[in-house]
């Protein structure tokens, strides 16, 4: 059943906890090999010919992974003991290797802090200006520091 509420789709899930957790397994490992591609793709200096070749084979996994997919996005799931997962989430998702790769971490009194589930682990598609504390407030491109 899919509950629809504003802008974000709420789907109730029958699989049981333990079976989430199995799946958010698997999934991380493809979500950190995707980062790794990622990182290699930025990064690499292989000749021409090489890059076709891996082109062509990323196409082909993409293909592969695309014969069977969800219709639209992934939504938040929840089940019936109360946990949820929103994989596909561009800050917090397990599944999406555009969200760095964040653990959230419970609070004792309530809530949720969000935690690093590894340093350094963005690689060059993380990689952005770099501002020092004692940076002109003006750089040589007209734009000042944020």
């Amino acid at each position: 059943m899919t509950e629809v509420i504003g802008l974000s789709a709420f789907v109730h899930s029958d699989l049981p906890t333990e079976e989430v957790d199995r799946q958010q397994e698997v999934y991380d490992a493809l979500t950190d090999a995707v980062r790794g591609l990622v990182d290699a793709a930025i990064r690499s200096t292989v000749p021409e010919e090489r890059i076709r070749s891996v082109e062509e084979r990323v196409r082909a996994l993409t293909e592969e992974l695309r014969s069977e997919q969800l219709p639209g996005p992934f939504g938040i799931h929840y089940n019936d003991e109360g946990r949820s997962w929103n994989w596909g989430n561009a800050v917090v998702g397990r599944r999406n290797a555009i969200a760095p790769p964040l653990e959230l971490l419970e609070r004792p009194g309530g809530g949720l802090r969000a935690g690093r589930a590894g340093c350094g682990v963005r690689g060059a598609a993380g990689a952005g200006p770099r501002w020092r504390h004692d940076a002109p407030a003006r750089s040589p491109h007209g734009r000042g520091r944020q």
